[in-house]
């Protein structure tokens, strides 16, 4: 069963490895005059962490900050690969990216996931305690964006993916569901994209505004919708970010391929698909604070809704989240954050997340 977390001795551990994580962070850059790339840095270290999905974790990221043209014109382009490795024996390699050709002309996003490890499964909706299985899964995840500039900062373009689950495991004399079946997709779409963000990693001014529908090949075809607006204000070094977002399944989308809540990205302090249904309706705040040195304060909070249609959206409980967290300017150059966040939610729900970039 899912448990109320507070800060014990057991997560001093982790506490201590990420301060110590904060004296280790040392770019590492690569300069190659006579190639494509003018500059090349890689920030390399160690993780260790904790979350409600994966409690404690530990592996390796790297983030890698490319800058392909010499002008004020294009933004840094960005990746990330991580490896991890869970005390709950869960294997997870990721990997995203986010490339802007010169003068941003095209710009292509996307992300790879492989995941193998045990899950919790809760049912569709507000579903109670007692529907919760432990089971276990193999998931692969591919994703990519390529988009061309049809007015300054706005893109438009197709979306091309791959969905996979396969080696379903869970002890069947617990609970019987249809729902934990196999599934294997192919996805083409299309992405329509504003972007006025000052850093793709971490935002301080303009604005992010995304219509994005996927349509997902399988046995029983369906298509997904997601609206995502954000705006990030800042006087005097204190930022503001608000996110609201909007996301719609099929109603014959499958258990795995539903709206949820919870995670990082998505209402800290939920376990991520405690909560899931065809419509999700989600608004999160965030407001960051210089400190000391490197190091900044934040607070944020939010609520969020499910439903099976836009009728039932509102009719149930809203999920509301918040917490509080610190953020450590890992790469003063690029402007990455090393963010640490302790989140609350409903039923005595909460979470600790130590990740790079923010949450939004």
């Amino acid at each position: 069963m899912l448990r109320r977390l507070n800060i014990s001795p057991k997560l001093c551990p982790v506490l201590a490895f990420c301060s110590l994580q904060v004296f280790l962070l040392t770019p590492y850059k690569l300069n190659a005059q006579d190639s494509t790339f003018k500059h090349l840095k890689v920030l390399p270290v160690p993780a260790l962490g904790y979350s409600p999905e994966t409690e404690f974790y530990f592996g390796a990221v790297a983030l890698i900050s490319l800058n392909f043209f010499n002008d004020t014109n294009t933004r840094s382009s960005n990746a990330k690969l991580e490896f991890n490795y869970s005390l709950r024996k869960q294997v997870i390699f990721s990997a995203d990216w986010n490339l802007f050709s010169k003068n941003e002309t095209w710009f292509s996003k996307g992300e790879l996931e492989f995941s193998d490890y045990p899950a919790l499964y809760f049912g569709i909706g507000e579903s109670p305690y007692t529907k919760e299985l432990s089971y276990e899964s193999r998931r692969i995840r591919v994703q990519g964006n390529f988009l061309k500039s049809i007015f300054p900062q706005l893109f438009f373009g197709p979306a091309l993916g791959y969905l996979g689950f396969s080696q379903i495991r869970y002890d069947s004399t617990y609970l019987i569901t249809n729902e934990l079946q196999e599934a294997s997709m192919i996805s083409t779409g299309l992405d329509l994209l504003f972007d006025s963000r000052d850093n793709i990693l971490n935002p301080s001014k303009g604005s992010y505004a995304e219509a994005y529908w996927l349509y997902r090949w399988s046995n029983i075809p369906y298509s997904k919708l997601r609206v995502d607006l954000r705006q990030y204000v800042s006087s005097k070094d204190h930022i503001l970010g608000i996110r609201l977002l909007q996301d719609i399944s099929s109603s014959s989308a499958p258990f795995f391929d539903l709206s949820l809540v919870g995670g990082d990205n998505i209402s800290r302090g939920y376990f991520r698909g405690r909560f899931r249904d065809v419509i999700l309706s989600n608004i999160q705040i965030e407001y960051k604070s210089p400190a000391f040195w490197r190091f900044r304060i934040a607070a944020f909070g939010g609520y969020s809704n499910i439903g099976r249609d836009f009728n039932t959206l509102y009719q149930g409980k809203s999920l509301l989240n918040y917490g509080m967290g610190i953020r450590f300017l890992a790469d003063k150059q690029e402007n990455i954050n090393l963010r640490f966040d302790y989140a609350r939610g409903n039923h005595g729900l909460g979470g600790f997340y130590v990740a790079f970039g923010e949450s939004f």
